[in-house]
């Protein structure tokens, strides 16, 4: 069993500015969980060395790794600027960037990937890398997508709330992240697929009691947060209950927030191949940072 005041924040780090980003991100998070922060820098040498069109041999491998360590001792320097008293770790992997950030995933608390970077990570929302660290991670995911800043401090943390066993887990994280920012919880839940999927089976229209349906979902919501919220009392939460499209309506609400946090399938599903249309959506497309939890994530 992992040590829970061991299991570190990790962040992947390859001297982009995304990265960077990502770098200060994590070592906020850190640092408030009085957690290590663990700094990752991966490559695939026999990869790399294709790539480069030179030979894979051990001069090879040290002048990589040499300059792997300089990115992590320079990024540890930046992050002890930041927060002098955060316990630091630096890990050079013969790994892919996917390959090892997933492997350091092991008993840690989160992952934190910037929203783009170098080598194997360019453009990771938009290619197969990042969202191969979403699926192989064994914790939750941050993709520090803009500043990774909030706009205002007052800014409020959102959370996409369905019946899906990973909204728990995106449950807990969200009201956790509120209650140490000091900001509200807002706690989002759209109610058409399954009207739409009723619809589509009786193939015409079908007489809805919207405002029936619309009560019936707001206790949906207040049942899935109720026990998050009486164990944090402090955390002030805004119930949003609507008809309309998840993503569309998530992505709108998340123009206010400093966070989001999103639940998703499990890795043992036949369709993990792919994120959620919706949780995929939001690290495409979200406008502050995002938090991807799965089902089968563990939180210490």
């Amino acid at each position: 069993m992992n040590d829970p005041m061991r299991t570190p924040v990790v962040v992947g780090v390859d001297g982009s500015q995304a990265a960077n980003r990502a770098l200060m991100w994590a070592a906020d998070e850190a640092s408030r969980l009085r957690l290590p922060l663990l700094l990752v820098h991966s490559v695939d040498f026999p990869a790399f060395a294709s790539s480069a069109g030179v030979d894979f041999d051990g001069s090879l491998v040290w002048s990589v790794e040499a300059d792997g360590e300089r990115l992590l001792a320079e990024a540890r320097e930046r992050v002890r600027e930041r927060c002098p008293d955060l316990q630091v770790e630096l890990r050079v992997e013969s790994l892919s960037p996917v390959a090892g950030l997933a492997e350091a995933s092991r008993g840690a608390r989160m992952v934190v990937l910037g929203s783009s970077g170098k080598g194997a990570l360019r453009g990771a929302l938009v290619g197969s890398s990042a969202v191969g660290v979403l699926h192989r991670a064994h914790c939750p995911v941050a993709v520090i997508r803009g500043s990774g800043q909030p706009s205002t401090v007052s800014a409020p943390v959102l959370v996409g709330v369905d019946a899906s066993p990973s909204s728990d887990l995106a449950v807990e994280l969200a009201f956790d992240e509120a209650a140490w920012r000091g900001a509200e919880l807002i706690a989002a839940h759209a109610w058409t697929e399954h009207v739409a999927v009723s619809a589509s089976i009786y193939a015409y229209p079908l007489p809805m009691d919207w405002d029936r349906m619309g009560e019936a979902e707001e206790k949906v919501l207040a049942e899935k947060i109720g026990f998050w919220h009486e164990k944090y009392p402090e955390v002030r939460v805004r119930k949003v209950v609507s008809c309309a499209r998840p993503t569309r309506w998530l992505l709108e609400l998340a123009k206010e927030a400093q966070l989001m946090v999103v639940g998703t399938r499990g890795r043992s599903e036949l369709a993990s191949t792919f994120l959620g249309s919706t949780s995929q959506a939001m690290v495409y497309h979200s406008p502050c940072p995002v938090i991807i939890a799965r089902e089968d994530h563990k939180v210490p």
